[in-house]
């Protein structure tokens, strides 16, 4: 009795000498970032990428800057459920889409101090960022739920899920059991569109794209593209097009090249 006495008055001196709690509601994680896809690498060299992650006692977003060609950085991270966590690649002419990953569901199985992101888990990593920054707690979801629908209903692509008809039913769905209803996951509607790029290696701007190989004044078919916006880039020239595309229309801005090439 007198040794547990002892102990509890150690470590409230402990407490009130060194300001800090005996059990930490944040922790230093090893965040993996995914191998960047070859497309990219062979197109645009590595890339730094943007870390983002809220942070629950400052109501903020935590930026930090990662330098090309490092894949694991320490960071000290709230052990909140549903945290969001992602790893947006920065370069000036082509939106890339982030890896993510969600806290605790992409823990290492094999390392419970290191967090696993993916280019799958960007979308619903990105979602919930999203949903933190609009003043909603994401813990109240089923997390390992909502990333097991979402994957299932992309088919392969996690990108084609409409987030912004999510975002909205997720926002509004307080009180439903789990969060959500898997009704609120869908994906975004395509169209199949063609364009004439030029002779080059084209591909769109997604992690999961394959490039196609197409000759001068050779049309370029993009079956079941969704609805929005994306860029094609060629991998020789560095030529970006911006196309912007809606259930009756189609916009293609042509790329601006150098002034060299001009």
């Amino acid at each position: 009795m007198n040794s547990l006495l002892r102990f509890l008055l150690i470590s409230f001196f402990v407490v009130v000498l060194t300001g800090c709690t005996l059990f930490s509601n944040t922790g230093f994680f090893l965040l993996c970032l995914p191998e960047t896809p070859p497309l990219w690498l062979e197109t645009f060299g590595p890339l730094p990428y943007l870390l983002q992650y809220p942070d629950p006692e400052s109501c903020q977003v935590v930026q930090v800057q990662i330098e090309a060609d490092i894949y694991q950085i320490e960071i000290r991270l709230p052990k909140q459920t549903n945290l969001s966590i992602l790893a947006t690649p920065q370069i000036d002419s082509v939106d890339l889409p982030p890896a993510g990953g969600v806290f605790p569901h992409h823990l290492d199985p094999a390392s419970p101090r290191r967090i696993l992101l993916s280019w799958e888990q960007g979308p619903v990593a990105s979602l919930l960022l999203d949903l933190t920054w609009q003043g909603f707690d994401p813990s109240g979801f089923n997390g390992a739920r909502l990333i097991e629908e979402i994957t299932e209903i992309a088919d392969g692509d996690p990108w084609r899920i409409d987030t912004i008809y999510l975002a909205e039913k997720l926002a509004g769905a307080r009180g439903v059991p789990g969060g959500f209803r898997v009704s609120y996951i869908r994906q975004r509607p395509a169209r199949t569109v063609e364009i004439i790029p030029g002779e080059g290696s084209w591909f769109l701007n997604s992690p999961f794209a394959e490039s196609t190989h197409v000759e001068e004044g050779e049309s370029l078919l993009l079956p079941s593209l969704c609805l929005g916006y994306h860029q094609l880039v060629d991998m020789v020239s560095g030529k970006i097009y911006s196309l912007y595309l809606e259930e009756d229309s189609f916009l293609v801005v042509p790329p601006v090249l150098p002034p060299e090439s001009q």
